[in-house]
This record gives structure tokens, C-alpha cells and sequence, in this order.
């Protein structure tokens, strides 16, 4: 079976409040049997659950932020971290991105991104689907890719991991080339792993029922800014 007819067959396409009703997103809700099934029952491809099947609240906040602040994306080149559903890639190109990056080292995830986008009306010829794992990799390799702006939401769920990667994010943020740099979002909840020292609250979207029922005890999502 491809991926695409596995997606098909275990997701449900759904739109969120807040959200344009032209986004159409394959989600697992309540009414598939995955939405509480076991890590280990997982059918698709990958090292734990099929996360990219749900919109998790960090890249939900990243979304409504860009859509309804568009003039921080208009004309950016926008690097989505962790893409999973591709909702906050999807939200960068219709905000007025020039290009955007939708990486995740789920190969599933990537093509469950590219069916939002062709069901939602995004222009894919703006979105390039990227599986490499850039987290460690050279500040100079990444910021002399041309990027202006790195989109990172859900990944401080851990703490070892949260720890890594505000790590790599914070020496993207402190590299210059020619002067210029990358601006650093973070999309999150607030969870306890999340290191808030050096992180700036810009924006606060509170979460609609959906997002409600898969994230006990959540009630909002959070755009959070990287400062040096």
C-alpha cells in the first residue's frame, strides 16, 4: 500500500477553527482507531507514533500567528523545523513567503504535507519537502542556505531533546552572514521542558475542541521568539 492510500485510510480531512476554512488537513481525530491505539501499533513507517497526524498546538499557534501577522513572512524564505502536518509551512506560503522549507526526517510526514497542500490550495512549486536531520549540523551550512526566518514548533516535549535543539537553535540565531541572520519562532504550549530564559511570548491562540481533546490540560498555543 503507498503512503498516500495509508494516509487515506487512517486519517480524516478536517478543517480547524481559526484557521482558513480552505485548509484541509488529514488528521487522526476520535473516530479512528489510531487516535488511541498503541506507539507499537503504528502501521506506518516510522521510529514512533504517526505524529504527523495530528496538529499539535505550537505549530496551530505558529499558523494563526503568520496568517494574521503577515507582513513578518511576506517575501521571507521560511524554514519549518519538524513540519509533521505541514500546517504551519501551508500557513507561511499563504502569508506571502517566497519559499519554504517543510523538513522532517519522517518521510511520511513529508508526503502527508504535500496532500495538504494540493487539498488546501497551497502552491506546492513554493514548498520544497526536505528529510534531512539538520539539528546539529553547522550554523554556517544552515544560515548560508539564504534563510530568513526558522519555524520550530512542538519539539520541546522532551527535555534531553528540548535541550539539543534550543542548543542548535540558539548558534543559528547568534550566525551572521553578511550582516544578516535568522529569526528564531518557536510554536508551544509551554511545557515543562520548555527552556523560557532566553524566549520572548509574542502571541497566544487558544486551542479549539480538537486540539482540546488530544492535549489534556493545554488550553492555548504559544508563539514564542528566540533572543540572544
Amino acid at each position: 500500500m503507498s503512503f498516500r492510500a495509508a494516509i487515506r485510510n487512517h486519517t480524516k480531512v478536517v478543517s480547524l477553527p481559526g484557521l482558513p476554512d480552505s485548509f484541509r488537513m488529514h488528521l487522526i481525530t476520535p473516530t479512528e482507531a489510531l487516535y488511541t491505539s498503541r506507539v507499537e501499533d503504528n502501521p506506518f513507517p516510522s521510529d514512533g507514533g504517526p505524529w504527523w497526524a495530528f496538529c499539535w498546538p505550537g505549530s496551530y499557534a505558529l499558523a494563526r500567528y503568520m496568517l494574521e501577522t503577515p507582513e513578518v513572512m511576506i517575501g521571507r524564505r521560511v524554514f519549518d523545523l519538524a513540519s509533521g502536518c505541514g500546517i504551519s509551512a501551508m500557513a507561511a506560503v499563504v502569508a506571502g513567503a517566497s519559499t519554504v522549507t517543510a523538513n522532517d526526517i519522517d518521510s511520511v510526514a513529508l508526503e502527508a504535507t504535500a496532500m495538504n497542500c494540493e487539498q488546501s490550495g497551497v502552491d506546492l512549486a513554493k514548498v520544497t519537502l526536505d528529510e534531512r536531520n539538520w539539528i546539529g549540523s553547522s550554523a554556517e551550512d544552515f544560515v548560508g542556505a539564504g534563510y530568513d526566518v526558522l519555524l520550530a514548533g512542538d519539539i520541546c516535549y522532551d527535555k534531553a531533546l528540548a535541550s539539543e535543539v534550543l542548543s542548535w537553535l540558539r548558534s543559528i540565531l547568534a550566525y551572521r552572514r553578511n550582516g544578516e541572520g535568522v529569526r528564531v519562532l518557536i510554536g508551544d504550549p509551554g511545557r515543562h521542558a520548555l527552556p523560557v530564559e532566553s524566549l520572548v511570548p509574542i502571541a497566544r491562540y487558544p486551542l479549539p475542541p480538537l486540539l482540546l481533546d488530544g492535549n489534556v490540560g493545554l488550553t492555548e498555543g504559544i508563539v514564542w521568539e528566540l533572543k540572544n
